[in-house]
């Protein structure tokens, strides 16, 4: 596949882009500042060959124009195998996609037809497992890229072998097989569409055959039942004058009891009042007895209580006089305590005084220290205000030379010079400066107009035009950036710099050293607390001189003293509580007081007891309730003998039997009647029903027949389709058994293109895919994952360059186009120099896309084409 040309309209941010007269091979530079629409080229080819126009889907949308509601638009003219053909596809707007095809044979497509066109180009000359391994995007550079499984690969690798079978043919084979293979298997979904639609077709037609037979079976279901329902009807109708008739009787025999039941019911009150009547006069027998009773009883307790309330006054009396004589003694203790303990109180009070004063000054001392740490430290805060130097302004200003020394050293390469030196001391001139030469090689840099004087010999060096980028510029560049940096500091050079960080450093420690004393001086405390306290000390404290004279021990020894004299005050008093506390609840007064209550309410309770019994006997005595209770049942004896006679008459009747018929009888004839009605509503439903499924064993037949065909197609279809999977997997599977033999060719063409930037005892690991897993030069081996990233980014693009030339040996219109999306960026100025040698040797065979927005790097790749972003964008419409 060799790129002719591409056009693109609004992809992303690019409105119109043109790139033509590619050359077939070599090595083609495309390069511009960042977001200038580079990445954009590379996703523009990708879904020009990959995505219909009609696709919104995750590839295709993020290339949308971003504010701007136009299509999006890319073309692309190339060749793939012997085909020339050119494809445009538009999407979002007015989308179509047209497919030119120049060579072999002429033609044109649109649509949909030139999708399905240029799929098939695609499918049978391009290989898209290498399309894709040879498209490197921006910080995809996998170093681990799988060479095995590229089928391109596969046929170079083999194309070298002694086998018994012809490469060709073989892949030929597998190619066809998988070809049959796919007219019924998606690639990784299982069966295609058209074989599921098959097997719905034939599922669908066995439900529309089971429907009809469950229809048919529905409809023979009626006919049968119609008949039993006439049959049933019929014998209902036979049965409903009978039923009738035993309806009438048992209502008839039922009314008969309905007198009898009426008098049981009449007994049964009448039993049930003389039961209530006897229970009420026995109720009011035993309740005069227990009133008598609790009479009695009350008169008994209101006698010994009078006698108990007679001592209970003469203890109290006794009480009274020596609880006063005790209370008096006491409240002549509690005044001698109250008398010392305001001598201690006051001899206290002037030893807090005294401990606030030592207090204060102790706080006044803190308070002025923190007052000079406080002024240093804003005298510190000021100096570190006024440096501003840090340590990532050193490191910025570090880098910057670093990348001047570098760009020094590109200059220094890419400027022609001459190398001169001589056997003794020769003075030469080279514009008008008098150098002096000797043993020693001397370097003396050209440029255009350079004159050099040797004796009698005038030497001039003319340039002419480089085409390329001057590396004087990149020096000037780099120096702009480390003037800029140390300008921003206020700094001549970079010791400067480092000398100013590190006062700013010394002064920051200085002032964490003044935090730290800060710290030592409060010792934990909050200074605002401790200038407060000093402040209210000074306000309360008078500087009294009477209490300041006193002599903190005499003080001590008079407040030791009041202690003793307090203690011993409060002993007193406690002997005078303890004397007093047995008789100060007055327990002979509380019982005679308790004792006059329960003897005036047991007073109260006999009188009350005494008036509701002479009431109750002036109504009627014990006597004559005794007599009206026995009076009373005798009557409930008579209520209940009639009740009982007259129910043994009602159980003979046998009501309930009675009922029972007649509930039973009345059930049979309900029954007919509903069976009557039912039957005749679902014969007429059943009738109608039959005669709107005239025609459905038809229906059957012709089901029956759609399915039989369709299980017969279905049935051919999956045998060929498992026949094609289980051919295809099985040379698969026989190829990927002989796939070993393949490692060796590719891990020495790796080898031999990697010896120029490793070194000759280079060698790679690789596993069963054909993937890098670590580098050995001599006897050390590094896994890939250890490697720096320069390093993995260079065998990135080295196992692309090895798979490039194994396929470029055996065709070079075989295979992709080499496109690497802004690579090398973390390779060094030394390799820079053996990896271009690499692309030019590689351009020889293999037309290789270059996107960069740093051209420098392929300074030494030769020979190259270049275009800058800015004048491909620039074309007229």
């Amino acid at each position: 596949m060799r790129i002719h040309s591409l056009e693109m309209r609004n992809v992303r941010a690019v409105e119109h882009l043109v790139l033509d007269d590619l050359p077939d091979t070599g090595v083609i530079v495309i390069h511009g500042d960042n977001e200038e629409g580079k990445s954009t080229i590379l996703d523009a080819l990708h879904v020009v060959l990959s995505q219909k126009h009609n696709f919104k889907n995750k590839h295709v949308k993020p290339l949308q124009p971003v504010a701007r509601d136009v299509p999006m638009e890319v073309s692309v003219r190339m060749s793939v195998g012997p085909v020339e053909l050119s494809i445009t596809k538009r999407w979002f707007r007015r989308v179509g996609a047209e497919l030119t095809v120049y060579a072999p044979q002429p033609a044109s497509y649109t649509g949909g037809e030139a999708e399905d066109k240029l799929a098939e180009i695609l499918d049978t000359y391009l290989d898209s497992h290498l399309r894709d391994t040879l498209f490197l995007r921006q910080n995809e550079l996998d170093a681990g890229v799988a060479a095995a499984g590229i089928p391109s690969l596969e046929r170079a690798l083999d194309s070298g072998k002694d086998t018994d079978a012809d490469a060709g043919d073989s892949d030929a084979f597998i190619a066809a097989a998988r070809a049959e293979y796919l007219k019924y298997y998606y690639p990784k979904r299982g069966l295609k569409d058209t074989v599921k639609k098959l097997q719905a077709d034939r599922e669908k037609a066995a439900e529309e055959l089971a429907e009809a037979k469950r229809e048919a079976a529905a409809m023979q279901d009626s006919v049968d039942r119609v008949e039993r329902l006439e049959a049933e009807l019929k014998q209902a109708k036979t049965e409903l004058p009978e039923a009738r008739k035993h309806v009438d009787e048992a209502t008839a025999e039922v009314e008969a009891l309905t007198g009898l039941e009426g008098a049981v019911d009449k007994a049964a009150e009448v039993s049930e009042r003389r039961r209530v009547e006897l229970e009420a006069r026995r109720r009011t027998v035993t309740q005069r007895r227990e009133l008598e009773k609790r009479y009695a009883e009350a008169e008994k307790k209101r006698t010994e209580l009078a006698d108990d309330l007679t001592t209970a006054i003469e203890k109290a009396e006794q009480e009274g006089e020596q609880v006063d004589t005790l209370s008096a003694e006491l409240e002549k203790a509690k005044a001698q305590r109250e008398e010392i303990g305001e001598k201690l109180r006051e001899a206290r009070r002037i030893q807090r005084v005294l401990a606030d004063l030592r207090t204060r000054e102790e706080l006044a001392t803190t308070v002025a220290q923190l007052r000079d740490l406080d002024e240093t430290a804003d005298r510190l805060r000021s100096r570190l205000a006024g440096l501003t130097v840090t340590t990532e302004t050193v490191r910025q200003a570090e880098k910057a030379r670093r990348e001047l020394e570098v760009a020094e050293r590109i200059r220094e390469i890419a400027t022609p010079h001459l190398e001169l030196s001589a056997s003794a001391e020769t003075e030469i001139t080279v514009d008008d400066e008098a150098i002096t030469l000797s043993e020693d090689a001397r370097h003396v840099a050209l440029h255009d107009g350079t004159t050099v004087h040797i004796g009698e010999v005038t030497a001039q060096f003319r340039a002419g035009s480089t085409g390329g980028d001057d590396p004087e510029a990149a020096v000037r560049e780099a120096e702009k950036r480390l003037t800029a940096v140390l300008e921003e500091a206020g700094c001549e050079d970079v010791e400067t710099l480092r000398a100013r960080r590190d006062e700013r450093s010394e002064v920051d420690s200085e002032l964490q050293r003044n935090r730290q004393r800060r710290s030592d001086v409060l010792h934990g405390r909050d200074a605002d607390e401790l200038r407060a306290k000093l402040a209210h000390l000074d306000e309360v404290l008078d500087d009294d001189s009477a209490v300041v004279e006193r002599d903190e021990d005499e003080l001590a020894s008079e407040v030791e003293t009041r202690e003793a004299e307090l203690s011993e005050a409060e002993e007193a008093v406690r002997h005078a509580e303890v004397a007093l506390e047995p008789i100060r609840s007055r327990n002979a007064f509380l019982e005679r007081t308790r004792i006059q209550a329960r003897y005036e309410g047991a007073e109260e309770e006999r009188d009350r007891l005494h008036e509701e019994l002479t009431a109750q006997r002036e109504e009627a005595g014990l006597e004559e309730l005794e007599e009206s209770a026995a009076q009373a049942e005798q009557a409930r004896d008579e209520a209940i003998g009639e009740l009982k006679r007259l129910r043994e008459r009602l159980a003979a009747a046998d009501p309930e039997g009675k009922r029972g018929l007649l509930e039973a009888a009345r059930a049979r004839l309900e029954s007919l009647q509903s069976r009557i009605y039912d039957h005749e509503l679902e014969c007429a439903g059943l009738s109608s029903s039959i005669e709107q499924a005239a025609g459905v064993a038809e229906k059957v037949d012709i089901c029956a027949s759609r399915d039989e065909t369709l299980k017969r197609e279905l049935h051919s279809t999956l045998r060929q389709a498992e026949a094609a999977k289980l051919v295809y997997e099985t040379l698969v599977k026989h190829r990927s058994q002989t796939w070993e033999r393949y490692a060796q060719p590719y891990v020495d063409e790796l080898s031999r293109l990697a010896r120029p930037l490793f070194g000759e005892d280079v060698s790679f690991g690789l596993d069963e895919n054909l993937r890098i897993t670590g580098r050995t030069i001599g006897n050390a081996t590094v896994p890939l994952a250890e490697l720096s990233g320069g390093t993995e980014e260079q065998l990135a693009i080295l196992s692309r360059f090895a798979i490039a030339s194994l396929i470029a040996r055996g065709d070079e219109k075989v295979g992709a186009p080499l496109v690497v999306d802004d690579a090398l960026g973390s390779t060094d100025p030394g390799r820079l120099q053996r990896m271009g040698q690499l692309f030019s040797k590689l351009g020889q065979d293999t037309q290789m896309i270059v996107l960069t927005c740093f051209p420098q790097r392929y300074d030494w790749v030769h020979p190259k084409t270049q275009y800058q972003m800015t004048q491909l964008k620039a074309v007229e419409d």
